[in-house]
């Protein structure tokens, strides 16, 4: 399962357009359905499982060398109070460069958006679509509405303002692409 794993990551050559951005949105629907089967699994809740997960990340990862399993297994407590609505997987914004079609460059202002919201520390809402090699489950059983089409990114972002001033999300330009983990999408063929 591994190799088939680590395959399905890495191509894009039947995925989407073909192009490398194409396999990010490949890579985010897998990384959302492992959070999906890792909350609905009772992983999370399970300190054994926990444990065992964690030593073998250690075990097939490179890791710095203030991450280890203790701190793998902080980091997996965090993520089972985080909601899968609010795990967002967020592509660069990028569009054509003029000088040559093969390859892209940085929507600096949908860029600026993402950054500050990073820098921030701030929960990100997207308004773009799932990305160019995905799309929302056929099935019907996507858990979230559906993405609204991007628009080219010159919406300003929008934030929600609770009571009492704090700003507590912040709605990204449609030209960022991507997905929560909350919602069920599939890869896309190639088109």
């Amino acid at each position: 399962m591994g190799p088939e794993a680590l395959s399905f990551l890495r191509s894009r050559h039947g995925v989407g357009d073909g192009s490398d951005l194409g396999r990010i949105s490949n890579q985010q629907v897998f990384m959302s359905s492992l959070a999906r089967q890792l909350v609905s699994g009772g992983t999370l809740g399970d300190p054994f499982k926990l444990y065992r997960l964690a030593k073998a990340a250690a075990a097939n990862m490179r890791l710095s060398d203030t991450l280890d399993t203790q701190a793998l297994l902080g980091i997996f407590q965090a993520v089972r109070t985080v909601g899968l609505s609010n795990m967002v997987f967020a592509q660069y914004p990028t569009g054509q460069d003029p000088d040559d079609v093969n390859r892209v460059v940085p929507n600096e202002y949908a860029a600026a958006q993402l950054n500050a919201a990073l820098v921030a520390d701030k929960p990100l809402t997207l308004s773009g679509t799932t990305g160019d090699g995905s799309e929302s489950d056929p099935t019907g059983s996507a858990t979230t509405p559906p993405s609204t089409p991007a628009t080219g990114g010159a919406t300003a972002p929008t934030t929600t303002t609770p009571p009492g001033g704090a700003t507590s999300t912040v709605t990204l330009p449609p030209s960022v692409t991507g997905q929560t983990a909350a919602e069920k999408t599939c890869s896309r063929k190639l088109q």
